[in-house]
């Protein structure tokens, strides 16, 4: 199991595992805060999801941080750890900057913007909304309210026996609501019984009237309500009778106007709830917002760290191949790297000028064993000949001389012969090389008792260039 932490590729599953996973439940939680998922009254259940979402982001801390230690800490190639180092910190460093700088600016929107919809004044526009619209509909209900009651009190002073006899029951129904201008009218027993009707009420094809408005008119009281299409509204009351008798009437209304009235009176119910939780609306805002700038940050980790591998080893490779032609393996050459265009051009730039070197070395080392040879071959001609020959150049230095100059002049003659005669110093500062003309002359002095004469001949480089050419 152990093993199978350390395997690379292990580890690369789970991370995209967990991240996939934690971006996944960011996404949720944002639907949730937003009202697209569920409704917003789960404070807790978003608390336990970013809670979640917030361990899942340290164990891929854990797993990031662990990497960088391995192959900082742990890995033998110091130069491949620390471009891989400074690689995966680049793109930390270029994803850092803009999603610290979206994150914090999308707080101070959020919060500025959480302030604006918050206000004093919007709150006193959704309240007078709610007022209005709820005034519409009560301006209605108080409307059909009255209508019914004065129906029940003249149905009410009527004979009992007059509920026995529905042609007439319908007709002063029908005088009613044709005064009171009403849409419809019924009148029923508790059993289902119809007993008058007028309008488009057919009480077979609509449900009976909700069983709490029938309580309330037990109570005496009137119930108000609507029909399931919402383009009614109706009134429910009882009569005076032994036999539980109900009235009922309608008005129509606009059914845009209902629905409107519901749904601005929903959205007042939803404003003062998230105006209750505002401030633990907004830390949860919050915490989403960095959870998903850890996420991209994290994500910039993983790229940097799983990519620069792909950049680091043709790099590393062609390190390699220079300590080996630094140490002198001359026969060492980097290979192509597939699907690395620009490391090919280097490489085979590198390898050309490899094989320029070689060749360059080859030439360089025949030239110095011709060098040599004709070294060897100069110093025999020399040594063979009988007087003594010195080679010396413009700066005093004595380059060359035979063993016969060493009999002649003496052991220390490399440092006697010009100290102590100023005229061979003198012929060899007054030659101007500028001029490339041979100058020689003879000097005569005494060695070891001795009158010497010393030919003296200079010439430059240039002129026996020159001479050689011709």
């Amino acid at each position: 199991m152990i093993e199978l932490l350390k395997n690379n590729k292990f580890q690369n599953f789970i991370f995209l595992f967990l991240f996939s996973v934690s971006f996944l439940l960011s996404l949720v939680i944002f639907l949730m805060l937003s009202g697209y998922l569920f409704n917003l009254d789960q404070d807790e259940q978003i608390s336990n999801l970013l809670s979640i979402n917030f361990f899942l982001i340290v164990i891929l801390i854990v797993i990031s941080v662990n990497k960088i230690i391995r192959i900082f800490f742990f890995q033998k190639n110091k130069i491949k750890s620390n471009l891989r180092i400074q690689f995966t910190a680049l793109f930390i460093f270029i994803s850092l900057i803009p999603t610290t700088i979206v994150t914090v600016f999308s707080l101070i929107f959020f919060d500025q913007g959480v302030k604006l919809w918050f206000n004093d004044k919007l709150n006193k526009v959704i309240v007078g909304t709610k007022n209005i619209s709820e005034s519409y509909f009560n301006e209605h209900t108080q409307t059909i309210k009255n209508d019914i009651l004065y129906l029940n009190n003249e149905i009410n002073n009527e004979k009992i026996i007059f509920f026995t006899d529905k042609t007439r029951l319908s007709e002063l129904l029908s005088y009613f609501v044709e005064i009171k201008d009403l849409e419809e009218a019924i009148i029923f027993e508790r059993s289902g019984q119809l007993l008058a009707k007028v309008g488009s009420f057919f009480i077979e094809s609509e449900p009976a009237p909700p069983l709490w408005a029938k309580y309330i008119a037990d109570d005496g009281g009137i119930a108000v309500f609507t029909n399931d299409e919402r383009t009614k509204v109706r009134a429910l009351s009882r009569l005076q009778r032994v036999i539980p008798t109900y009235l009922s009437i309608g008005k129509n209304v606009d059914p845009n106007v209902l629905s409107r009235v519901a749904s601005v009176n929903q959205a007042a119910i939803e404003y003062d709830n998230i105006e209750k939780k505002i401030d633990s609306f907004q830390f949860q805002f919050n915490k989403l917002f960095l959870a998903i700038n850890f996420l991209m940050i994290l994500l910039a980790i993983w790229f940097g760290l799983k990519f620069s591998n792909k950049i680091i080893d043709p790099i590393m490779e062609i390190i390699n191949a220079s300590d080996k032609i630094i140490k002198g393996d001359m026969n060492t050459r980097i290979r192509s790297f597939k699907g690395y265009y620009d490391f090919n051009i280097l490489s085979n730039v590198l390898n050309k000028m490899l094989d320029k070197l070689d060749e360059q070395k080859k030439k360089l080392l025949k030239a110095k064993e011709t060098i040599n040879l004709r070294r060897k071959f100069t110093e025999k001609i020399i040594n063979d000949v009988s007087t003594g020959i010195i080679y010396i150049d413009l700066d005093y230095n004595i380059l060359l001389y035979n063993k016969k100059s060493q009999q002649i002049f003496g052991k220390n003659f490399k440092k006697d012969l010009l100290r102590k005669n100023s005229e061979i110093r003198d012929f060899i500062k007054n030659y101007d090389p500028l001029k490339q003309e041979v100058k020689q002359t003879q000097i005569k002095f005494f060695s070891n008792e001795k009158l010497k004469i010393l030919n003296l001949k200079i010439t430059s480089e240039f002129q026996k260039k020159k001479n050689s050419k011709d």
